[in-house]
């Protein structure tokens, strides 16, 4: 440990000026891994010998939806800003992808990320909401409504209080834009004749937290760690989740459902209502609806802890939520389905700490079009084996691995849903 620390700092602190003038080296996947779309410049030799094939059925990314080249109708108010069109993982992401289950098996994931840092330095930074001194700057601060952490992009230190001579300042949307680090999506906006864009998205690595979450002091220095207590500063940090950007204009009605609630400022690891209603803000979604289900809340209980802004629009159920049709208690897709339209933006989370139901449910969205075209936004914790969480009880699927949840968020993303792990 006591070594690695000193080449972190060594490299990062006394070398930072020359990492400019080391050699890029671009990797070449195992032929039919990489499609044709990704630019597999892997940035650094300790890259090219973790280009492993381990995943390479998770690689195969679908050619998405939608004609490209299409135009549409006359913009009508029924029309669809947000078709679908494709999916692109970034080569950071395939780096995972195709090593995660061998990663896992050594437990080398924080050192992995270790052989990674140029990667990692770049997403710490461009999911700050706050930098002090512009991008010229070396502090920013990441704030996900419930923490605020200072990140310092020379020295990759964490700080959890402002660093001399600075404070926190108006916080901005995340909305990175490189592509060799972040996946993207491209929609068409059929309101406007077809034009096509493109929306970033957090990409998938680690244990599906944040990168660094579980890793200890492994990120920091001893002065400015507590004890690891689990997973140190960003185990609970949700700076990470990158939000879609402003909505395009043709956009219906803003829906969030939350399967899992608590009430609005509590919950197991942190809220989730305050989370998305205050984050998502920032990118200019404000919900129109939201439904919420909690099976241990009392009603009462729960509505005292909204605030008055929303009380008119949510709607809470003390409810047990269903794994399938059919099943006693609501089917969440089936809620969506009667009261989102397709051009309606719809954010649905799920962490009802029950494995079988919340496999349920997404199994059943993966296997049914109709639904996956109503949802936009799916945010989920898929309790697997993982050698990061070994306090959670009950409700892991104890056949499934780190790499399993790979594959079904990929999946997920393939399909148009800007899925995250939650």
């Amino acid at each position: 440990m006591g070594c690695a620390l000193f080449n972190f700092w060594r490299f990062y602190g006394l070398e930072l000026a020359k990492e400019e003038e080391n050699e890029r080296v671009v990797v070449e996947m195992a032929s039919g891994l990489a499609p044709p779309s990704w630019d597999l410049d892997m940035k650094t030799e300790a890259h090219a010998g973790q280009a492993s094939t381990n995943l390479a059925g998770l690689l195969k990314l679908s050619e998405g939806g939608g004609d490209a080249g299409a135009t549409s109708p006359p913009v009508e108010s029924s029309c669809n800003p947000r078709v679908f069109v494709s999916y692109t993982s970034s080569p950071w992401e395939s780096l995972w992808l195709s090593n995660i289950r061998d990663w896992q098996a050594k437990k080398y994931v924080c050192d992995a990320l270790f052989d990674q840092l140029e990667d990692l330095f770049k997403f710490q930074w461009q999911t700050c909401s706050w930098y002090p001194d512009g991008d010229d700057g070396e502090w920013c601060m990441k704030d996900d409504s419930l923490h605020q952490l200072w990140w310092n992009k020379k020295e990759g230190r964490t700080l959890t209080f402002p660093p001399p001579g600075k404070s926190p300042g108006p916080l901005s949307p995340v909305i990175p834009e490189d592509p060799s680090i972040f996946s993207h999506f491209v929609f068409k906006d059929a309101c406007k004749g077809g034009e096509e864009y493109t929306e970033y998205i957090e990409p998938l690595t680690s244990h599906l937290r944040h990168p660094t979450s579980g890793c200890g002091t492994k990120f920091c220095l001893p002065e400015d760690c507590k004890p690891n207590q689990g997973g140190g500063k960003y185990f609970y940090d949700r700076s990470w989740v990158v939000p879609p950007p402003r909505l395009r204009e043709g956009v219906g009605k803003k829906l969030y459902y939350d399967a899992g609630a608590s009430t609005w400022d509590g919950g197991q690891g942190g809220n989730s209502l305050g989370y998305f209603t205050t984050v998502w803000a920032r990118h200019g979604v404000e919900f129109d609806r939201i439904e919420a289900w909690e099976g241990t809340t009392p009603p009462p209980k729960f509505y005292d802890s909204v605030p008055a802004a929303f009380k008119d629009r949510v709607f809470y159920h003390q409810e047990l939520i269903a794994s399938t049709q059919g099943e006693a208690g609501p089917f969440v897709p089936d809620v969506i389905e009667e009261q989102a339209e397709e051009r309606d933006y719809v954010l649905w989370k799920l962490d009802i700490d029950s494995g079988p139901v919340e496999q349920g449910n997404i199994d059943f969205l993966l296997s049914s079009p109709e639904h996956l075209r109503l949802i936009d936004e799916v945010v989920w914790e898929h309790h697997v084996k993982n050698y990061f969480m070994p306090h959670w009880d009950g409700g892991i699927d104890e056949t499934k691995e780190i790499g399993d949840s790979y594959e079904l968020f990929l999946r997920m993303r393939q399909a148009g849903i800007r899925a995250h792990s939650w």
